[in-house]
């Protein structure tokens, strides 16, 4: 899949979820572009997978590169981070900023300085 696809996709998951939840979060992303089922997310979520590269049907580095895309998105809509929760995404990481940045589960939301509720 081309990259401006990717983005689309995933921009196009953050919209519903903010619309929805009044927050994203990457796995949910996952969800909707059909890499997790929702079983393995649960399990994942329950500590019955250590890493949820795992239950994806992607590599590590595609995991990598969906995140990357969601951060960065996230970012540019004004969202700011929630308290990680230790759930981690990747086991391993050539690099280890990659390491580092996938270790924790992180939640996006509105600033509150731009929503209206």
């Amino acid at each position: 899949m081309n990259i401006k696809k990717l983005q689309e996709q995933i921009k196009m998951s953050i919209d519903r979820q903010i619309r929805e939840h009044h927050f994203a979060c990457f796995e949910e992303t996952l969800l909707d572009l059909k890499l997790l089922d929702e079983a393995s997310l649960k399990k994942w979520r329950g500590g019955g997978l250590p890493y949820l590269s795992k239950a994806c049907s992607t590599s590590e580095k595609g995991l990598a590169v969906n995140l990357k895309v969601f951060r960065s998105l996230c970012n540019q809509g004004g969202l700011i981070p929630l308290p990680r929760e230790t759930h981690a995404f990747l086991k391993h990481g050539n690099d280890k900023r990659y390491q580092e940045a996938f270790r924790d589960r992180q939640y996006w939301r509105k600033s509150r300085s731009t929503t209206h509720d």
